[in-house]
């Protein structure tokens, strides 16, 4: 089963602001949006990483980690995932950040001009018509594309509000 891709176009916590490290008893794909919780019991620096419980109050964090697999069977983007129990990146989104996620990485039928958005209780983002729904995190899809040598269905958005 083919895992999220995802590419950072256009990120401001790149260069000047936070990427949290992460982890969670459970593996996490690329292209999740997490809740950044309290720092894991024991560390300094890595935080708990969690589904949003609450969309509508919620600011959220993109998990994109260097791929690295060291099993040549699983060599590909499509291959990779955050494991459990071990740490991640995540990136600070804020206003006008640009990212693009394949198709693995949210649910529903994406179109230009549609919001991708958190619901809560997942990992992955919702597409969404419009912003009525009120939630704290919004991205709208700017352009559809694809990523990796398998050239997977994706899509850009931009970042319109976090938190």
């Amino acid at each position: 089963m083919a895992k999220a891709i995802v590419n950072l176009d256009y990120l401001k916590s790149v260069y000047v602001g936070r990427i949290f490290n992460v982890m969670a008893d459970f593996e996490i794909e690329q292209g999740s949006l997490v809740a950044i919780g309290d720092l894991v019991d024991g560390q300094r620096e890595i935080y708990n990483a969690a589904a949003v419980t609450d969309a509508t109050a919620e600011k959220v964090a993109l998990i994109a980690s260097d791929e690295v697999n060291y099993d040549p069977r699983k060599a590909m983007w499509e291959d990779f995932t955050n494991e459990a129990n071990y740490p991640a990146k995540a990136y600070e989104l804020n206003e006008n950040d640009e990212f693009t996620i394949s198709k693995d990485g949210f649910t529903g039928t994406p179109e230009v001009g549609k919001y991708l958005i958190t619901d809560d209780g997942s990992l992955k983002g919702v597409i969404a018509d419009d912003l009525t729904d009120g939630t704290a995190f919004a991205a709208k899809i700017i352009k559809l594309t694809t990523l990796g040598f398998n050239r997977t269905p994706a899509i850009r958005v931009q970042v319109v509000k976090n938190g």
